[in-house]
């Protein structure tokens, strides 16, 4: 985890990723239309409208290799071609950070 400074205080920062895009690691499509993509988006949080947990379990799906390394899922996403394949590291948030969710939560990860 990289971190920076400010006002003497240390900042963690954490960046994750959405391989090729947000499009595709989402909706399994590529290079949309803005319109498709609105239309899309809409779709999927009305999906999730009220069930937002259920979204964690789509996401960790996504992880490279079903490994919720951070650091490992870098690595990957840098490796032959998989930074055009269908990744996302953003599960590792959860992983990560998972004594502040929720109890029911938790049990998905």
């Amino acid at each position: 985890m990289s971190s920076i400074q400010r006002n003497r205080k240390t900042i963690p920062i954490e960046v994750y990723y959405f391989a090729c895009n947000l499009d595709h690691v989402l909706f399994e499509k590529n290079n949309l239309s803005d319109e498709e993509k609105e239309k899309l988006a809409r779709k999927f949080g009305l999906k999730y409208d009220g069930i937002e947990i259920e979204f964690i379990p789509f996401i960790a799906e996504l992880l490279p290799e079903l490994n919720s390394d951070y650091r490992f899922s870098w690595e990957f996403v840098k490796h032959d071609c998989h930074s055009l394949e269908r990744w996302s590291n953003l599960a590792c948030l959860f992983y990560q950070h998972k004594s502040h969710l929720a109890d029911d939560a938790q049990k998905l990860l």
